[in-house]
């Protein structure tokens, strides 16, 4: 009951804080749980080397494959430090099948997707450090985990953190940003916002895992929109899932 709770706080801070920054568009893009507004991805479509930085991963590939292949780009990197992920596209790159699979059509697609793309076994965070992985019999189950030391566990698997703005300085600002790397992403998104390093699209996920530091978490997404919202971004919200979390496409009108 508590989660639902949560989950409908969160859409309903998002109405009365933002309103004016909210846009309700038909004509939009899918790809998986994502929406792009469609004169912008028409817009992406009209450039050669689009510029994609797609950090989580996770278990589905799916959005990944799919805008790569929409938008022809082979500036496309992909980012995420989790365990199974790096041992499954090492086996992936090598031709073989790994155990550990991805919600995608077949191996032979992911295997070519990942040859024309990079793959960086890194996480993003606001500043270069290593950061546990919640061990696997952990019921909130592989997200970053920076803020309840208490749900440290003998088994907990540190990944290197690297700060997003390196990533940016190294390769560039991105044409589109993709941010679902659970728990850690309003840190990533304030530490772009003030550092003016920001990409004219953004989907993300920002999500509330631990309910005793709910209203702190709660304050860091309110700020991201804040921060954005000052800098002229719109905002499409959006819930695909039913996790405590808000789900959102960011642009500037100019992309």
């Amino acid at each position: 009951m508590q989660k639902y709770f949560e989950i409908l706080l969160l859409k309903v801070i998002a109405l009365i804080f933002f309103p004016k920054n909210l846009i309700t568009i038909k004509n939009v893009v899918r790809f998986s749980n994502y929406i792009i507004p469609e004169i912008i991805f028409n817009n992406f479509k009209k450039k050669d080397g689009i510029a994609v930085i797609s950090a989580g991963v996770g278990n589905d590939l799916t959005f990944d494959i799919e805008l790569q292949k929409a938008l022809k780009t082979n500036s496309y990197r992909l980012l995420d430090p989790t365990p199974t992920v790096k041992l499954a596209i090492s086996f992936l790159l090598k031709g073989e099948v790994p155990q550990y699979s991805f919600k995608t059509n077949s191996v032979l697609e992911i295997q070519s997707f990942l040859e024309s793309v990079d793959y960086l076994p890194l996480g993003l965070g606001d500043n270069d450090t290593k950061l546990p992985m919640y061990a696997k019999n952990n019921s909130v189950n592989s997200s970053f985990m920076y803020i309840h030391g208490s749900d440290l566990q003998e088994d907990n698997e540190y990944v290197q953190v690297v700060d997003v703005i390196s990533i940016f300085r190294e390769y560039g600002i991105p044409d589109l940003f993709k941010l679902d790397i659970e728990g850690y992403g309003a840190r990533v998104m304030l530490r772009l916002l003030r550092c003016g390093k920001m990409p004219k699209l953004v989907l993300g996920e920002l999500e509330l895992f631990h309910i005793g530091k709910f209203f702190a978490q709660l304050y860091e997404i309110l700020l991201v929109f804040k921060v954005a919202e000052d800098m002229g971004y719109e905002f499409i919200f959006y819930n695909s899932n039913k996790k405590p979390s808000i789900e959102f496409t960011m642009f500037l009108t100019d992309a």
